[in-house]
């Protein structure tokens, strides 16, 4: 993104040849078809210190955008078994969120529509298809995205 964006509504839209293949798994684990990653401001910053020890995802989103604080990301996920609106924190503390925004149930057209009620500032997007625990091979066209404003 060129600059931050105040956003309270996300609209996505694509097409999935395949999906995770949730069969040897038994549950979805944390495969999905789609991850759309809203990366908001926030106060965190990165020292030379917290540089030292920081996830490489976290140096290379502060890389994108230094001179602005990160916050959180809230995912946008679209899910072959969880109900659309489930929401999930990821790891320790508040710093992640999916929230399942769309069902898949095969190869075809997406779609996500989702308001966000707290319309955050958002600094950059995460794009992740997902099928690494289950060693799935799928492709996801990702065609349009378009954020509304408060």
């Amino acid at each position: 993104m060129k600059s931050p964006l105040s956003v309270n509504h996300v609209h996505a839209e694509g097409f999935l040849t395949g999906v995770p293949n949730l069969t040897p798994l038994g549950q979805e684990y944390d495969d999905y078809a789609l991850r759309l990653g809203l990366v908001t401001e926030g106060e965190k910053r990165l020292n030379w210190f917290t540089r030292l020890f920081a996830a490489n995802w976290i140096k290379q989103l502060n890389s994108l955008s230094p001179d602005r604080g990160l916050g959180k990301v809230i995912f946008l996920v679209l899910s072959q078994k969880r109900e659309i609106g489930d929401r999930t924190s990821i790891g320790s503390g508040d710093k992640m969120e999916e929230i399942i925004a769309g069902n898949v149930s095969g190869t075809g057209p997406f779609q996500i529509d989702w308001d966000i009620s707290e319309a955050p500032v958002v600094s950059a997007l995460w794009v992740q298809p997902d099928g690494d625990n289950s060693k799935s091979s799928f492709t996801m066209t990702l065609n349009r995205i378009s954020f509304s404003t408060p």
